[in-house]
Order: structure tokens, then C-alpha cells, then sequence
């Protein structure tokens, strides 16, 4: 890979840089002792702070302290901020995002400054976690609850005994130590809230204890269950097709014509979603902990965490008819439903010690983590309007005066023929499943000498990580009614011959919006449309090919690394390097493919190919602090990671998402895709007193071959009017930042908290009829922002939320009017109040205001919504004992 001069320079001098701390190391450790400084880390380890404050103050001085850009919530904080997930709680950091689930509404994933959530580490104790889905890398964060977690880090600043694949950062979760809780302890917390959509009360069960197993008090068992059941109901509106529902005049142009964010678009069609989510959370971990003297422990730990949700999805959608010149002729519509059941697991089993002999301090892990995201059930089913009918065809319209609640404007005989089961024919139903496995196996050892002279040397560290991944990808598609009749379900026959399926009739949608404008119509009853899919004939490979779409892979990456950490005076540097070695294998089915068009045949190949690739990152790095006193930290920093490509964009082998018998889209791989490669700067200064604390922080990221996470970057299109997407690397992007953050104690117990990050990116996807059109990183708003107010003394703590996240790009669109997601804002509430020495009443409350769990557009104006979900509120009670 061939680099610019400027980052080849930057890495040149790092690679400098780190030799010339590491090599001397010896020479250097007997160099005079550092001159009086008065913020080591031990000054700054002094500082004691009680009450119910403790636990945030804790976590602010390990911020503090640390040699890397990082923040930190405490357990404390996480049970006192109203959140379901860890990455609602994670919305709070300056420089965080959350990207929120479409079905749910709930926060899923996390983004760190501005870069995809597939772009960050995930981590236990340091040990890397599995991630199972199939098209990107990142945790879906919603497996983990608040409770049972020591504290929440979040590295933006990476050091080379980190993995060095954080482009966007490290999210390390660590779980409690026995040892934390001196003579033991035992908790049991009962939770239940209630959302103003959904009709049913939401659980929460979490038993926590700690004790000691021998009278040494050296071996010590940390354990926690935990129990989750919520009903999540959700109204959305979309657009049936996010790229031709909004046209110019009516008329659809060609994907590649590109118009400008100021083209006049009308709507000609339109759909109206409901969702209900039942979803339970169950799981645990636990912490076994030998610790025979000071210096000698080992650990034995484990995490097991399963989501369930089963989400019922009716729908309606309208459009019209046109003639070539756009104007509006007739309207049809569709109603049908789709049953979704999905199961997520995530495990970990961690093997480890550290021991300390003299200057040396030995550490290892090995360890074996398992994701797995399955599908076990999903079916549609669909009915049509009978097109025979005379009042079909007759126009209809849309009314988009309110941008984020457009609706269909029709007769009440129109309205009426629409929604009579008698007029709604059977068109389609299939069902399928699919599961997707990652099966990790991990193994670090890192060696630590600290010479004992205090001289300039303080650290020199070195370290070796195996890490194995497994990935298997497996779908069958069981019905479809294109392919072979299901019983009972003749094609063209009524709704109304099928009675037994329909569970009843919505007569609103929205209260709020669509009272007395649109009726929702006939819902079907999930359970029994299941029941009937499943006893239908199955289809055979032979009739459905694309159940041999399944994909295996290996990825297998070797890293080693060496670092020196030097102090002297109030300054210290942490320099070197570390150097990561990747090899891929990919397994997939290899199909019949055009050698000039690119276009691929619907008739497979049958044949199962192979991708083979390797690659080697020299990562090196520069971290320089200085403390002039122990209130006053100023970081800088210059140091480089990379981006793997995912698993299925690298293989030969491709994905056919189908219709029935019609293809909808085709994705293949690119086994020519190179890893991403990053530099990074950052500059920050932080102070920290007695009554709070106040932070800057500059960030830079030059990225090289950047591969846009959530679209292909080359979209041709077949002879048949198929899309074919591949992944491709872009020529490059670049983000920067400012991130402000600051607390401070005002009277009566109360404090006030806030912070601002301003993080504008551009990318260039390489994408030919795009040339020019300012495109910037996915899911990264470029304004982000908290501020609340914290209430706490004697047996009361309190804390009030609003957070702010800017607009952001999600998908690149036909005519580079891309889909965006507009601007959301949440307020939040938590209380506690200590009822007696052993019991805490909770009262919290989420997105009190009623904010949109997300609102699309198309175009980054507000005119043109393709997709607005109404989020309920929430309000709980809880309480907690605790001995």
C-alpha cells in the first residue's frame, strides 16, 4: 500500500519514536532519579473521598491518572443513570453515540468519535469478546444490562499492548472482584416499569453476593444473576422504497443521476408500521479469585448473557399508479405481517493470573468467547388490493405537510375498499431461518519491568496475543409461496376466506397524529399464521438455491508488542510500537459470473470457493503527559491502528435476498479488499480539583482505504434490473474534534455536569457518478451533547439527563440523496433514596419527553422522511436489598 507522504513521515518518526525509548531501556534505568514532581501517580492515588460520591469520584481520578485518553462510568453511576442497556449509559460520554435498534427503538450499538460501531474493540478484562453478526464486527450492546459491571472504560487513545484494531477506540467492560467488597455481601433488586404505548409491565430481577471461601480470605467468589422481560411497543411511518418513494415531479431517474439536496420531491407512496417486542434478558457472571499473598492472584471468570425478542410487525402500505409523465392514475395497497424471533447469546470463560517477582510483573489470560446471533423463526405474509376492482382506479394523494408524519389522502369509499378483507387478495408468505456463530479461542502473556532505581525508565513492557476466530453462517429458507403452494393459502383467494388468521382490527395509529385521518386495518395473529407455515411442505435446494448462500471462515491474528513508559520530572512518555499479522480463510459458493457485465446468473454454480488472504500491520505509537501539579494533566498524542475488512466483504462468495421467485438485491465479496489504516492525533487538558473537574480535548483521524461500513461502495446494476453490491476501499476520510467536558459541586449537595463534542468528518467512497458529492462517515453526528443536573447527600442521590445527538449519514442512496438520521433528543431521570441501612427505593424514568426513536429522511433537510418511529416513555420503581 502506497501512502501519502505526510502519514508515511508520521509513522517513520513513530517507529523512531519507539525504538528510541525501547532500545536504550537499560542505559536509561540508571540515569538520575526524577526531580521532585508532585503528580505521580502515587500523589495522585492519595486522594480520598467519601459518601455517595465516591464511587464517580473514583472513576474521574482513574481518568485522571491514566496515561491514555479514556472515561469511565462506575457501577454506581450505571445503576443510577435510568438506562435498559450499557450503551443507553454510554450516551453520556463526551465523544459517544448510540445507534438505536429500528424494531426496538432501543440503543444497540455505540460509535465512538464519529467512526462505526464495527470499528471499536470489545473487550472483558481485557479479553477481546465474539462477535457474531454475520456483516460487521461490532457487540450489540443490548445482550448487556447495568448490572453486575464493576465499570465501563472507554479507551479513545490506544496504547500498543491494546489490540490495535481500534480505529475507533476500546470499550472495556470489568466485572467485580470479591476482594471489592471486604467481608462479602449479598443484593437482591426488583424492578418494574411501564411505557405509555405498550400495555404491560416490565421486570427486573438482579441477585448479586460475594464471599469468601476460606478462613485465609483468600479466595473469594464474586456472582450475579440477572432477569429481564419487556414489552416494547412501537409506531412507525415509512416510505414502502427509500429510494423512489420521494421523485422529482413524480418520475423516477436513474440511480446515478445525481440531484441536489434543494430538488422538489413528492411523495407517491407511503406505509404505516406497528411493532411489538417481547423481549427477555437472561444471564450472569461471576469472578473466582485467588489471592495468596500481595503479588500472586489468579482468576477464573465468566459472563453468559442471552436477548430474546419476539417482534410482531403489521404493516400497510400505499402507492400509486403513474403514467410515464408522473401523473397519478390509480392506488393500490399491501397489508401483511412479519413475525421475527431472535435469539442473541454471548459467552465468556477466562483463565488468568498475575504474579510479581521483584521488578517483574507477569500477567496471562487465556480464553474462549462465543457469540451467536439466530433467527430461528421469521415469516411474512402478505395480501394485495384486487386491481380489478374500478375504485382502485382512481387517484389518490399525500399530504407531507408535516414533514415527519405524512399520510395518504383518500375517500371514504376509497379508505373502506382498502382495508375490506374481502378486497385483499393472498400474494405471498415464506418462512426461513438463520443463525450466525463466532467461537473465539484467546491467549496473552505480557511481561512488566520496573527497575527498582526510580530512575528516568519506569516500565518497559512487552507482550504476545493469539486470537482464533471461528465464523459460520447458516440459512434455510423452509416456505415460499412462490416456489410451492402452501395449503389453505390459494393464490388470489380473499382475506376474508381466511378469518381464522386475523387477530382483530387497529382503527388508529398514532393518537397523536393520525386519529381521524388513517385507519391502520386488519392484524393477523401470529400464532396461528405460524402454525400454518409450519406445516407446509418445505422447499427443496433444488427449488430455492439461495439456502446454499451458507459462508465459513477462519481469521487467525498473531500480535506482539513493546513499549517503555518514562518519566521524569512531571512529564512522561509512553512510546513503542506493535506489530499484528492477520491470515483469513473463507469458504462460500462461488456462482456464474459475467466477465464484462459483472452481472450474476440466477443459476448457481454449485461449487464452494476458497479466499485466502493475509496482511501485516506495523503499528506504532507516542503518548506524552505532563502533571505540574496534582489538579493539572495535558495529554498528546500521535499513534496508528487499522480497520479489518468483515468477514463476508472478503470472500468469493455472495448473498441472494429474493422475494419469492424474484431477486431482490445481490451482494457479493471482495477478496481484493485491504484493511483500513489510520493515524490519529490527539491533544487534551484536563483539571481537576476539589469541587469538579474540566476537560479539552482536540482529536484527528486520517484514515487510508476506508471501506464504508454501511452501503457497498460499487453498486452496478444486472441485465435484469438486479442491484449487484460489493464492498470496495475508498480513497480516504478524515474526522476531527473538540470534546469539552466538566462537573461542578455547587451548594446543598447539588452538582451540574456537561459536556460538547463537535466532530465534522468527511469520505470519499470512491464511488465514480459520486465525484464531488460531500459524503461524510456513517453514523457519526457531527454534534453531540449532555447536561444535567446531580443531587446527592445523606441517603439521597438524584440526577436529571437531557442528551443531544446531531444528524448523521446511515446509508448512501441512489441519486447521493442519502438516507439520514435527523437530530434526537432525550431527557432522562433517576433517584435513590436509602429507606434503612439495608434497603434503596429507585425511582427512574426514560425519554420523558417522547422523543422519536429515530426519524430518516431522505436528503439531509427535514422535507423528506422515509422513516419516523414514535419511542414510548417510560417511567419505574425499584428496590433494592442489600446485606
Amino acid at each position: 500500500m502506497v501512502l501519502s507522504n505526510t502519514r508515511f513521515c508520521a509513522r517513520a518518526l513513530l517507529c523512531g519514536a519507539a525504538l528510541a525509548a525501547i532500545l536504550p531501556a537499560a542505559a536509561l534505568a540508571q540515569t538520575a532519579p526524577a526531580q521532585g514532581g508532585t503528580a505521580d501517580a502515587a500523589n495522585l492515588a492519595d486522594i480520598i473521598v467519601t459518601g455517595s460520591r465516591s464511587a464517580t469520584r473514583r472513576a474521574e481520578a482513574e481518568q485522571r491518572q491514566a496515561d491514555i485518553v479514556s472515561e469511565v462510568i462506575s457501577a454506581d453511576e450505571l445503576l443510577t443513570i435510568p438506562s435498559t442497556s450499557v450503551a443507553a449509559a454510554l450516551k453520556r460520554l463526551p465523544g459517544v453515540s448510540t445507534v438505536n435498534d429500528r424494531g426496538t427503538g432501543d440503543a444497540r450499538y455505540v460509535s465512538i468519535r464519529g467512526l462505526d460501531s464495527a470499528l471499536n474493540v470489545y473487550t472483558m478484562n481485557g479479553v477481546r469478546l465474539a462477535t457474531s453478526g454475520r456483516d460487521n464486527r461490532a457487540v450489540a450492546l443490548d445482550l448487556l444490562p447495568p448490572d453486575g459491571l464493576d465499570t465501563v472504560r472507554v479507551v479513545k487513545s490506544v496504547t500498543p499492548d491494546l489490540d490495535g484494531d481500534a480505529v475507533g477506540g476500546t470499550i472495556d467492560f470489568r466485572l467485580p472482584s470479591p476482594f471489592d467488597f471486604g467481608d462479602g455481601m449479598a443484593s437482591l433488586s426488583v424492578r418494574a416499569s411501564r411505557e405509555n404505548i405498550a400495555d404491560k409491565t416490565a421486570t427486573d430481577l438482579t441477585g448479586a453476593f460475594s464471599t469468601f471461601l476460606d478462613s485465609a480470605r483468600t479466595l473469594g467468589l464474586y456472582g450475579v444473576v440477572f432477569h429481564t422481560e419487556r414489552t416494547i411497543t412501537g409506531e412507525r411511518n415509512e416510505n414502502i422504497s427509500y429510494n423512489t418513494s420521494w421523485r422529482p415531479n413524480g418520475v423516477l431517474p436513474d440511480s446515478d443521476t445525481v440531484l441536489s439536496e434543494d430538488t422538489p420531491l413528492r411523495l407517491v407512496s407511503h406505509g404505516l408500521d406497528r411493532f411489538v417486542n417481547d423481549i427477555d434478558r437472561t444471564g450472569g457472571n461471576f469472578t473466582l479469585e485467588y489471592r495468596p499473598t500481595s503479588d500472586d492472584e489468579l482468576h477464573l471468570r465468566g459472563l453468559y448473557s442471552q436477548w430474546k425478542n419476539d417482534q410482531l410487525h403489521d404493516y400497510i402500505d400505499v402507492k400509486t399508479g403513474q403514467d410515464d409523465k408522473g401523473a397519478i392514475n390509480s392506488f393500490s395497497s399491501l397489508m401483511g405481517a412479519e413475525v421475527k424471533q431472535e435469539d442473541n447469546r454471548l459467552g465468556v470463560l477466562n483463565l488468568g493470573g498475575r504474579h510479581v517477582r521483584s521488578a517483574f510483573e507477569l500477567d496471562y489470560d487465556i480464553a474462549y468467547t462465543y457469540g451467536r446471533t439466530e433467527t430461528p423463526n421469521q415469516w411474512y405474509m402478505e395480501y394485495v388490493t384486487d386491481g380489478s376492482l374500478p375504485i382502485y382506479s382512481t387517484p389518490i394523494g399525500f399530504d407531507a405537510s408535516d414533514s415527519k408524519h405524512p399520510t395518504w389522502v383518500m375517500s371514504e369509499a376509497q379508505s373502506s375498499a382498502m382495508l375490506n378483507p374481502a378486497n385483499l387478495k393472498f400474494d405471498y408468505a415464506e418462512l426461513y431461518r438463520r443463525i450466525s456463530e463466532d467461537s473465539q479461542a484467546y491467549a496473552a502473556v505480557n511481561l512488566a519491568w520496573s527497575p527498582e532505581d526510580k530512575g528516568v525508565l519506569k516500565t518497559v513492557k512487552g507482550g504476545f496475543r493469539f486470537r482464533r476466530s471461528q465464523r459460520d453462517y447458516d440459512q434455510q429458507q423452509d416456505v415460499d409461496s412462490g416456489t410451492r403452494d402452501i395449503p389453505g393459502l390459494a393464490g388470489g383467494s380473499p382475506l376474508s376466506d381466511h378469518s381464522d388468521l386475523i387477530a382483530g382490527a387497529i382503527d388508529h395509529f398514532d393518537d397523536d397524529h393520525y386519529r381521524g385521518l388513517t385507519r391502520f386495518g386488519t392484524i393477523l395473529e401470529m400464532n396461528r399464521v405460524l402454525a400454518v407455515l409450519q406445516a407446509a411442505p418445505r422447499v427443496t435446494d433444488d427449488e430455492y438455491p439461495w439456502n446454499l448462500n451458507d459462508s465459513s471462515g477462519r481469521e487467525t491474528s498473531y500480535s506482539g508488542y513493546a513499549m517503555a513508559v518514562l518519566e521524569r520530572g512531571a512529564w512522561s512518555a509512553t512510546a513503542g510500537a506493535r506489530v499484528e499479522r492477520t491470515d483469513i480463510h473463507n469458504e462460500a459458493l462461488v456462482t456464474t459470473e459475467d466477465a464484462v457485465t459483472g452481472v450474476v446468473t440466477r443459476e448457481f454454480g454449485g461449487a464452494t470457493g476458497t479466499t485466502e488472504a493475509s496482511y501485516t500491520q506495523v503499528l506504532p505509537s507516542l503518548h506524552v503527559d505532563w502533571r505540574p501539579n496534582a489538579d493539572w494533566t495535558v495529554r498528546a498524542a500521535v499513534w496508528t491502528s487499522f480497520a479489518r475488512p468483515n468477514f463476508t466483504d472478503i470472500s468469493k462468495g455472495i448473498n441472494i435476498e429474493s422475494n419469492g421467485p424474484r431477486i431482490v438485491s445481490i451482494s457479493k465479496g471482495n477478496p481484493d479488499l485491504k484493511p483500513a489504516e489510520a493515524l490519529n492525533f490527539d491533544l487534551g487538558v484536563q483539571y481537576a480539583g476539589e469541587q469538579g473537574f474540566l476537560s479539552v480535548g482536540l482529536f484527528r483521524k486520517e484514515i487510508d482505504n476506508f471501506i464504508y461500513q454501511s452501503a457497498g461502495s460499487q453498486v452496478m446494476v444486472g441485465a435484469d434490473g438486479v442491484p449487484i453490491t460489493t464492498s470496495a476501499n475508498g480513497k480516504d476520510a478524515t474526522i476531527w474534534g473538540v470534546e469539552l467536558a466538566g462537573r461542578r459541586d455547587l451548594i446543598a449537595g447539588f452538582s451540574a455536569w456537561a459536556n460538547y463534542t463537535y466532530q465534522p468528518s468527511k469520505a470519499d467512497p470512491g464511488i465514480a457518478w459520486r465525484e464531488g458529492v460531500e459524503v461524510g462517515l456513517p453514523n457519526a453526528p457531527k454534534v453531540l451533547g449532555n447536561v444535567g443536573l446531580s443531587y446527592k447527600r445523606d441517603r439521597f442521590d438524584a440526577d436529571l439527563g437531557y442528551s443531544y445527538r446531531g444528524r448523521y449519514i446511515a446509508t448512501l442512496r441512489a441519486n447521493a440523496l442519502d438516507e439520514y438520521i435527523q437530530p434526537q433528543a432525550t431527557l432522562d431521570f433517576g433517584a435513590r433514596l436509602q429507606l434503612t441501612d439495608q434497603l434503596v427505593l429507585s425511582a427512574y424514568g426514560e425519554n420523558l419527553t417522547g422523543e422519536a426513536g429515530y426519524w430518516a429522511t431522505r436528503g439531509k433537510s427535514e422535507r423528506y422522511t422515509i422513516g419516523y418511529q414514535t419511542a414510548p416513555r417510560m417511567l419505574g420503581l425499584g428496590l433494592t436489598w442489600r446485606h
